[in-house]
Formats: C-alpha cells, structure tokens, sequence
C-alpha cells in the first residue's frame, strides 16, 4: 500500500522515468539469469570459489600454470566478486545460481554510474539517458551475457568524479584508489584528473593530497599479493594490457608505438584548455578513451569504459548526433557476435547450449568470401563508427565549449536591484555554475565600513578641503524627529 501510495503521489513523467528504470533492471536481470559466456563460468567463478572454499587462500597462486589467464584483475575485484557469494552461498546449489550471484556487483555498479549520470543532468534529460544508458544493447551484452567485470571500476570512477565535482576531494581521491584497485588500467586516468586539478585552481598540496591518498589505498589493498609472482605476472604482465603495444609503425628494424604518441597527445590537448568545467571534463574523458580504443585491438569489454561518457555528451547534444552512437553499437555488436569464441549458455540444469560460432561460417557460405576478410570488415566498420563519435565529440563538444569566454576568460558580472529582490540568491547560483574555486563575490556590504546595526549609520559624514591639503572628516549625529529606525524585513 505504501507504495501505491507513492506511486499516486509521482506527475505522470516520473512514473514514466520510474517504470522504465524498473522495466530496465528486470531485463538485465533476466539476462543476468539465463546467458553466461566462458568468462563467468570458467575463468571468474572457478577462481573465486577456490579463494573462498580454500580458506581464502592465494588463487593467483593456485592457477599461476593455467594455459588462459583465468583473472587478471587486482584483489579488491576478487573481494567484491566473492562478497555476494560469501553471503548467499549456502543457496547457491548449482553452477547456474553461482554464475548469477557473481553478477550481481555488475548490476550494483551499473545502478550507480546511472544514478551519478543522473546527477548530473536536468530532469528534461532522465528520459534520453534511461534510454541511451540504461537500455543500451552493447552495455547489457558486456555485463550479463559476456560477463565482462568493466562496470565496476567504471563505476568506482564515477563515484570518484562525483564527489571531485562536489569539491570532497579526499571521498574523491579514496574512490580513484578503489577504482585502480579493481583496474590497473584507471593508473592512465590520473593524468588527466591532475591537468583538471590544476584548471579548478587546486593548490598544488592538495593535489599531492589527492594523489597520496589514491595510490596509498591502492596499495594497502594489495600490499598482501604485491610481492607475490603469480599476481605481478597476472596483474601487470597479462596479455590485455600488452595490447598497448600491438598498434605501430614499423622503421627498418624499429617499431614506433601509436598508442603511447596518442595518450600523450590527449594530455596536450587537455592542458591547452585554459579551463575545464565539468561538462568539457567528462566529454574529454570519453574523448580520450575513444581515441585509445582507435589504436588498440578491441577487447568487448573495454567498450565500457567508453559509453557512459559518450552517453553524457549525446544526452546534452544539442547537434542531435544519434545515428553516430547508434552505428557504433551496430558495429559492436556485429563484429563480436561473429568472434570465433562468442559462445553462450543457458544453464548447465537446462541442458540447453546456444552458440553462435556457426554465425561467421555461416555468412562466409552467403557471401562467397573468407573469414579473414569478413572478420577484417566487421572490425573497419567498428572502428570506423568509433572515429565518427570523436569527431563529433571533438568538434560539437569539447571545441565548441572550449571556444566560448565564459569559460576560458576572466570575466565580471554585476548584479543590481533593490534590498531583498534576489541579489544575493542570483550571485550564489553562479558561483555553483562556476565553482567556488573559481569564483569571487563581492557584495555590496562588504564595502561598508560599519556593520549593519552599528550606532554610527546614525551620523552625518561632513568632510572638508584643508587650507594645507588633505581632506578633514567629521560627524554629527542624525536628529530623528518623526520615524525610528527598525530591523528591517522582507
């Protein structure tokens, strides 16, 4: 009853928004339940099992000779995929229930980037977010039917700029460390968090601050298994992270690397802005992982890392760009549906398999081509749509924004009006747009050489020429005759 209530109580666009946030969770959580990919059945669950059933004893260890790199993600990962287990495990009977529970952190995590991207907008604009984010094909693919852990540092990251936008920049700094605890691969975010510390006028010791408390919370968390070979090698060694190097240019005998000459390009561009607002900030972060994504060999998962941002600048798009971020998610899901390894379960109790390897023979057969070629193309036609969405973040987001003088030039704004009409009210909404680090306001009583109340506004100010210069001051005092003064209210 109580919450029929509530529900009468919302205007008919909060059902709406309501209802299908609702509608959203119970398909994520249906597909959840019915699709896993080898990665959730036998890569992550195996390995948190062991750590739990062992005594919680070193899995890094344990599966250090594996011919597949079974886990290779930093312990607090391993801690947040064990804690659904360890509490609901005495009901986890079958493989399928296990599968399901190591799930359930990406679906906490994806609630919470939805809920900070909803902060972050107007409420005119829940509705393209619900639909560009919450019911994004590509995003549900890689979360609950491959079974990709990207959510979650993703997520601890928009915490962390949650709280970095609300000037907490310790809560903020703790959450960056998080995040890099489950990822080593938020270590490339820093950078480019440090060029926005300095644009938001941060003391440089508050921005050592920030960086101390990140990395020693990384550190603590894996101070148990920093000197231990298996986790270094699975860790920081894995054959993800070598992709960095996968993208160059061959000169005789040398090889020149796209990937690091692209990051560091990034980092020029952000320190060319003069400043950076929030909007230009997220923007260029998913500029940024766009722009890495073009010249590394696409992982489904990494794609994670890109679209919540991508969804924040299409959602306050005022060039109407869709077709962009609706081609790459095409492209996406194209190109990996036909990956030889995109094979996919039900359950082990239903007996039921559905693979889709044959996809990819299947066209070959149609069209009279090879595999290789048909791959290559699904893959050009990929990174193609990627490219597209950087030139449009690049030319309607960041270079737009960054053109404009109220962002990039110091500036003064003066507020008139009578006592009580709002002067006061008007200046601090502005220093909320701007941010106080930014910002300084000058009231008009500030200027005033005696308090409001004070004896002396009871005076008159006499000041005179003296014969041998310089100007006297005196006062005499107000004879009040008819009306005594009173506090005054509004």
């Amino acid at each position: 009853m109580e919450f029929k209530q509530f529900i009468t109580k919302l205007n008919l666009g909060s059902r709406l928004f309501m209802w299908l946030f609702i509608g959203g969770l119970a398909l994520k959580l249906i597909v959840a339940s019915f699709f896993a990919s080898k990665y959730s059945s036998n890569f992550f669950l195996p390995f948190v099992e062991y750590f739990l059933n062992s005594s919680f004893s070193n899995p890094y260890k344990y599966f250090e000779n594996s011919s597949e790199e079974i886990f290779p993600y930093p312990i607090l990962m391993l801690f947040i995929l064990s804690a659904p287990k360890a509490i609901f495990g005495w009901m986890a009977s079958s493989s399928y229930f296990s599968v399901v529970l190591i799930k359930l952190p990406l679906l906490i995590a994806d609630v919470a980037i939805f809920f900070v991207l909803k902060s972050w907008l107007c409420h005119k604009h829940i509705l393209k977010l619900i639909l560009l984010y919450w019911f994004s094909p590509v995003l549900i693919y890689i979360s609950y039917i491959h079974g990709q852990l990207d959510a979650i540092p993703i997520a601890l990251l928009f915490i962390s700029l949650y709280f970095l936008f609300r000037n907490s920049l310790n809560t903020s700094a703790a959450f960056l460390g998080f995040s890099m605890a489950t990822k080593t691969v938020i270590i490339a975010v820093v950078p480019i968090l440090i060029i926005f510390l300095f644009s938001q006028r941060i003391s440089k010791l508050k921005i050592l601050k920030f960086l101390i408390i990140s990395f020693a919370i990384f550190i603590i968390i894996n101070a148990p298994y920093l000197f231990d070979e298996a986790f270094v090698s699975s860790v920081f060694n894995n054959q993800q992270q070598a992709k960095v190097f996968l993208s160059s240019i061959q000169f005789g005998e040398f090889y020149m690397y796209l990937l690091p000459i692209a990051y560091c390009a990034i980092l020029l561009k952000g320190i060319s802005f003069q400043t950076l607002n929030k909007d230009i900030f997220v923007m260029f972060l998913g500029f940024c992982f766009a722009v890495l994504l073009i010249f590394t060999p696409p992982s489904p998962g990494w794609y994670f890392w890109l679209l919540p941002f991508l969804f924040y600048f299409y959602v306050k798009d005022v060039a109407r760009g869709y077709i962009f971020i609706v081609l790459l998610q095409l492209g996406y899901l194209i190109h990996f549906f036909l990956q030889d390894n995109g094979d996919y379960f039900i359950s082990d109790e239903a007996e039921i398999n559905i693979f889709v390897n044959s996809g990819l023979n299947y066209l070959v057969e149609i069209f009279g081509t090879s595999e290789t070629l048909l791959h290559n193309l699904t893959f050009t036609i990929l990174q193609t749509a990627l490219i597209f969405n950087c030139y449009w973040i690049y030319v309607y987001g960041l270079n737009s924004f960054s053109k404009q003088k109220l962002i990039s030039v110091p500036f003064l704004i003066g507020i008139g009006g009578d006592s009580g009409s709002g002067k006061t009210t008007v200046s601090n909404a502005l220093v909320n747009i701007f941010s106080s680090n930014k910002s300084t306001q000058l009231h008009g009583d500030d200027l005033h050489r005696w308090e409001r109340g004070s004896e002396n506004w009871l005076k008159h100010t006499l000041a005179w020429r003296k014969p041998e210069g310089g100007v006297e001051f005196d006062w005499k005092p107000v004879v009040i005759t008819k009306h005594q003064p009173a506090e005054r209210t509004y």
